[in-house]
């Protein structure tokens, strides 16, 4: 058995990020916000959509990574870093994980990469730029090495699906994403992709998205899935996190066997008051999962 995967790889100069991942409700508010803006759909339209996402994970050439699963074996290698950090894996290493072969290879970590020894990413690392800012220590923003990038996956329906996302992606493209626009941060080129994950047979679905699961799933059995959660909520108006209102879903890398129900997902709207002009401000996540399956 075969997994066949479908995307767009995003090849950007440099990107105002200090995370090497982009969260899909990120990515579908993106691209939500990019078809409005040019008038293909109204706020009516956007719960008819058929086409669901992944986050975006890092890529060199044609080489892929994925997040670490939450019950990936954490003493193969020593990677206690894993809980706390942004890690990922290559497709070698993904494929041993589902046929329960990992302790047959030999692996290796560089940087926040687990990959088969005779893996490029141990010579190629790092595959960007952590850039910081001269008032600050903190990372802010990532310039990538010729081939590298970042892609995600998609899953759509109907043709029209098809063509919105196209060209919501070429029009990210030309007006780039993030902050720093300005100065030419976020923009970046794209090519779709294809790629085969073959000879595995899965015995358990991994999350490549976050995803809000809908209330009558977490009340049934979910015993046995490995989830890991992450709280997300933004206020554009509200430097206090105790003010901004806020939500937690389940993260890339959660893992659920197959015995268990499928989640839908759903879509998260709340409002953040701007006590300056008295109004609140509505703030969407979107909670579609995206199960490599």
């Amino acid at each position: 058995m075969s997994i066949i995967l479908h995307g767009y790889k995003l090849y950007f100069d440099t990107l105002r990020s200090n995370c090497p991942c982009i969260h899909s409700d990120t990515i579908y508010g993106m691209l939500i916000s990019a078809l409005c803006d040019l008038d293909l759909i109204t706020n009516e339209d956007i719960t008819s959509l058929s086409f669901s996402v992944s986050s975006a994970f890092p890529f060199y050439d044609d080489y892929l990574f994925f997040p670490v699963p939450v019950d990936f074996p954490v003493n193969i290698p020593s990677t206690r870093a894993i809980a706390d950090e942004q890690w990922f894996i290559s497709t070698d290493v993904l494929s041993s994980y589902f046929d329960n072969t990992i302790t047959n290879i030999a692996m290796y970590h560089s940087g926040n990469f687990i990959a088969e020894e005779s893996h490029p990413v141990h010579i190629l690392y790092p595959l960007w730029e952590t850039m910081y800012s001269r008032h600050d220590s903190r990372p802010y923003a990532m310039r990538f090495k010729d081939k590298a990038g970042l892609y995600f996956l998609v899953k759509t329906k109907t043709k029209k699906d098809k063509s919105l996302l196209d060209t919501a992606i070429r029009f990210l493209g030309d007006e780039g994403i993030g902050t720093g626009r300005s100065v030419g941060f976020g923009s970046f080129k794209t090519t779709e992709f294809s790629s085969e994950i073959p000879s595995i047979s899965p015995e358990k679905r991994i999350l490549l998205s976050l995803c809000c699961p809908e209330k009558e799933i977490l009340s049934k059995n979910l015993q046995g899935a490995k989830i890991s959660w992450i709280r997300r909520g933004k206020t554009p108006y509200l430097s206090s996190d105790r003010e901004a209102k806020y939500c937690y879903m389940m993260r890339e890398g959660s893992v659920f066997s197959l015995e268990q129900p499928v989640m839908k997902g759903s879509t998260i709207r709340f409002f953040n008051a701007n006590k300056r002009f008295s109004i609140d401000t509505p703030i969407y996540r979107f909670g579609k999962p995206f199960f490599m399956e």
